[in-house]
């Protein structure tokens, strides 16, 4: 039974373009962040179960803080998720992320566009080689 859910998994993942587009987190601590992602490369953060052994933690950490520090920002799951999940609450918080990778920081500026279309201007810090 485990083997031909994994296929129908496989199956369904098919369907999914292979490339980054907006996409919002549906479940979890940040259900509502929208980032961009390539879906068949990230269900579990599509469906809001990446790294969910800590989903509990943030849902009870989430309310007590107004800034997040996201080192390693990678696509801007925590960074955008943590965003929804204030906008949720209805509280201003801020969100600082650290990212080395150049693809990755692109990643993030796209994310941004995405979930903040209003933004004038993105500050970024240069990166080290």
């Amino acid at each position: 039974m485990k083997k031909f859910g994994k296929n129908l998994f496989t199956s369904l993942k098919n369907f999914l373009p292979d490339r980054p587009i907006p996409t919002t987190i549906r479940f979890g601590p940040f259900r509502g962040g929208k980032i961009s992602l390539n879906p068949r490369n990230s269900m579990r953060k599509v469906l809001g179960l990446y790294e969910h052994e800590l989903n509990v933690w943030i849902e009870g950490a989430i309310c007590q803080v107004t800034r997040v520090i996201d080192v390693g920002g990678n696509d801007g799951y925590f960074t955008f998720g943590s965003a929804a999940a204030f906008e949720r609450m209805g509280k201003r918080g801020e969100i600082l992320t650290f990212e080395p990778q150049e693809t990755c920081v692109y990643d993030l500026r796209q994310s941004v566009g995405f979930r903040f279309p209003d933004v004038q201007s993105l500050e970024s810090v240069g990166y080290f080689r």
